[in-house]
């Protein structure tokens, strides 16, 4: 843009602005005549877009009310104008301490800034008010019901409004908090979109929540900030946003597109005393008698709905497992007499702990004098942590012939193996993917080793061996080899195993047409 300093405004938008005029432009410069800068613009600076190519003109720009206007809104909610620190206007709910001491630190005097827009009724000139447009608090909205009273959190109309300034590193952040229920939110700011509703085209999920402003400025959402130890108390406010709003203000530094918080700012953010500050705050308006009865009311009441939440997906989810047994594929082990009617269910994906009770059960039950005794480990312990097990290789030297076993659903060369190649001496899974001699394989150790041979049975290959291992940095093998057993394939030919596959799904029926 380049700026034109000039007493006769009308004259240059004549001359130089308006030099090839549709039918809008000359509706709006029959208006910005000499009597109109005469009688209210005789100073300051007038901003007139041409050829504004948007998707949705019509829709955002040309409306028949400001509230649905994407600018006007825009200006509003995310630029300068809409200074989130100006929270002294009447009925802001804010208390006079409260605003005293945020306002104060505010150095720039707020502009007188105007929008013209074109609707049925012509071209109007409407005064766009200056700060965040936060809603209205009376002396009746204080004593609507609080969090706990309601039955539903989303018919919630509750309000509160909390507000100081820090010191962090010399410098000074103004913590914002403004408490509205959803129901209040979406009687108020109708203009903001919400599920079917585009309204403006800023939806009113967009404004909720926490952020970071630079300057009064809105930058982006911080919802992260409760990730943060120091603020666990808190921490259901980061993913139940549509009650609240936090500003963290302050000189924070910003990436080159002015979007995000450049490192320096990251730096601020997660500087554990520049969290305990915000905690503090946090405490001390969940201390307050009145006021901050609605805000402690809300945590209680989102970490109440949470765990319920919780709890009835872990319900579904087990729900799902047992509804999913007829699917599976199951067996029976004919010539064990103890177990011949006992039918077993192959292990599903992320059971691998019923991949380990099977190996535990069978390999108590294969005879002493079987060709195969020797890939059946019998395990001693099993552990949710560190390596599954530990088991015995040799009955008569229970102490010198420990070995580690781990237990996978499915193993595959090409997926880094989460523990140290140096220790483990088993891997024995339900299945694995077939490879190829020499084939890497990794751990997220620093080890590496290669597939060095094959384990099989009659033609029937039950697993290999993974050898040859060494650090990553180093030259030479540490000579530990690992055996990797596939357990189906072990079952099968140990003992005699029929399986049973599920019965088909039913068709699904045709629409009649």
């Amino acid at each position: 843009m380049t700026p034109v300093s000039t007493s006769e405004p009308w004259k240059e938008l004549e001359s130089n602005t308006f030099k090839d005029p549709d039918e809008r432009t000359v509706a709006l410069s029959a208006i910005l005549n000499k009597a109109f800068f005469d009688a209210h613009f005789q100073k300051g600076t007038l901003i007139i877009v041409e050829e504004f190519d948007v998707q949705d003109y019509e829709k955002y720009f040309s409306v028949d009310s400001l509230e649905k206007s994407y600018l006007y809104n825009y200006i509003r909610l995310n630029t300068a104008h809409g200074d989130v620190r100006r929270i002294g206007f009447n009925l802001s709910g804010f208390s006079s301490v409260d605003i005293n001491t945020v306002t104060s630190h505010i150095r720039t005097q707020s502009a007188n800034l105007a929008l013209f827009m074109n609707s049925a009724a012509g071209w109007t000139l409407t005064t766009i008010p200056a700060g965040y447009p936060y809603i209205a608090v009376t002396k009746e909205d204080e004593s609507l019901a609080s969090p706990y009273e309601v039955s539903r959190l989303r018919d919630g109309r509750f309000c509160s409004r909390h507000a100081t300034v820090i010191d962090h590193a010399g410098l000074k952040y103004s913590l914002i908090l403004v408490v509205d229920g959803k129901r209040r939110t979406m009687d108020h700011y109708k203009q903001l979109g919400r599920q079917r509703n585009s309204g403006c085209g800023i939806t009113l999920s967009s404004q909720r929540g926490t952020f970071i402003s630079a300057h009064g400025v809105k930058i982006c959402h911080y919802n992260e900030l409760f990730d943060a130890d120091a603020l666990a108390d808190f921490d259901v406010l980061e993913d139940n946003t549509e009650h609240h709003l936090f500003f963290l203000d302050g000189p924070f530094e910003l990436v080159t597109n002015r979007n995000a918080p450049a490192p320096s700012a990251h730096k601020t953010l997660t500087d554990p005393s520049f969290l305990d500050k915000i905690k503090a705050f946090l405490n001390d308006v969940v201390r307050k008698r009145s006021r901050g009865e609605v805000v402690k009311g809300l945590v209680a009441r989102l970490g109440e709905e949470r765990t319920h939440q919780r709890e009835d997906q872990y319900h579904k989810m087990m729900e799902q497992v047992k509804s999913s047994l007829p699917d599976r594929t199951t067996f029976i082990v004919e010539d064990l007499p103890v177990l011949a009617e006992r039918r077993f269910f192959e292990p599903a994906l992320g059971e691998e702990n019923t991949v380990g009770a099977l190996f535990t059960l069978f390999s108590h039950l294969v005879p002493k004098d079987h060709a195969l005794i020797q890939h059946w480990r019998r395990p001693l312990t099993f552990k949710s942590f560190g390596i599954d097990a530990v088991a015995c290789r040799d009955e008569s030297k229970i102490i010198e012939s420990l070995e580690y076993v781990e237990y996978k659903h499915t193993f595959a060369t090409d997926v880094e193996f989460n523990h140290p190649f140096s220790i483990t001496s088993m891997i024995v899974c339900w299945e694995f993917k077939d490879c190829a001699l020499n084939t890497q394989i990794t751990d997220n150790y620093d080890y590496v080793g290669f597939v060095k041979s094959f384990i099989e049975s009659d033609g029937i290959r039950l697993g290999f061996t993974i050898g040859d291992i060494r650090l990553r940095s180093g030259l030479n093998e540490i000579g530990n080899v690992i055996t990797v057993l596939s357990l189906k394939r072990l079952l099968a030919k140990t003992f005699k195993v029929k399986e049973r596959a599920p019965p088909p799904k039913p068709a699904k029926a045709k629409a009649a047409k």
